[in-house]
């Protein structure tokens, strides 16, 4: 909810810092990517002089993250990597583990994954794997997730 306090102004053209604008004296709005954003109003009186004030408005959600049950990395460009989807995200820790309790992968960045290959380079073949993260948001929740996933390799034929 944005709040114009200008005094003698007619007209108002709100700049919300991404690709929308408004024209309402207070208006309602939602930014739905987090990050900070430079909020504008631009008063103008009865004259066609303008006045603008700025602030920066940082935005951030409730942190949240989605595991995916299966992947295919065939290498189409869908489904190639087996990646947390998160939002509001600070940390993350993943380790995968084949059906014999060998980890065979890790990443420790929220934007990382596993692109179904070993430590070796080979292609880790189709199964089930097991995953364990460890996350905190940027709201300092904390998650600690154990599951599993299923890696699905089709054969390709001629």
């Amino acid at each position: 909810n944005f709040t114009n306090n200008s005094i003698n102004a007619t007209n108002y053209l709100w700049d919300f810092g991404t690709i929308d604008t408004s024209t309402q004296v207070n208006p309602v709005y939602s930014v739905v990517p987090t990050g900070t954003f430079t909020i504008c109003l631009i008063a103008y009186n009865a004259f066609a002089c303008a006045d603008t004030a700025c602030s920066d408005v940082e935005v951030d959600l409730n942190s949240l993250f989605i595991i995916p049950n299966v992947f295919t990395p065939n290498d189409d460009n869908i489904n190639d990597l087996f990646q947390v989807n998160g939002v509001g995200l600070k940390t993350l820790n993943a380790e995968i583990f084949n059906r014999w309790g060998e980890k065979i992968a890790e990443w420790h960045t929220v934007d990382g994954g596993w692109d179904g290959l070993t430590a070796i380079g080979l292609a880790a073949g189709s199964g089930t794997y097991f995953y364990i993260i460890d996350a905190s948001g940027k709201d300092e929740k904390k998650y600690f997730e154990k599951g599993t996933f299923l890696l699905i390799r089709n054969s390709k034929s001629n």
